[in-house]
């Protein structure tokens, strides 16, 4: 079972998230911890980042390969890239709806 941490870049984006269904009339419930829950339960069945079996794709903004997955929460589905945590862990670094401007 691998360590999954979150990089700050992933939580931002859960909270972004969440800061937005607030604005909706009427008001979305939050729906971060149940996004979190969904991507840990998808990803502790893995040992290591290398596992993980998706493609390697790299974001634009940064220089790390990622894999991107995809995890269903609240049948909204949201876009999850994951890379290598310290020592061979899986570490989050962006969650995405799919309607939001594109990171690759």
């Amino acid at each position: 079972m691998a360590e999954v941490t979150f990089r700050e870049s992933a939580l931002s984006d859960l909270d972004r998230h969440d800061a937005w269904r607030a604005t909706l009339e009427p008001p979305a419930p939050p729906i971060a911890e149940e996004i979190v829950l969904a991507i840990l339960a998808k990803l502790l069945d893995y040992a290591d980042f290398r596992d993980v079996p998706y493609s390697t794709v790299t974001l634009r903004a940064e220089a790390l390969p990622v894999k991107r997955l995809l995890v269903h929460v609240r049948s909204k589905t949201f876009v999850v890239f994951v890379g290598s945590g310290v020592q061979g862990g899986i570490e989050v670094a962006r969650v995405r709806h799919p309607g939001q401007q594109p990171l690759l």
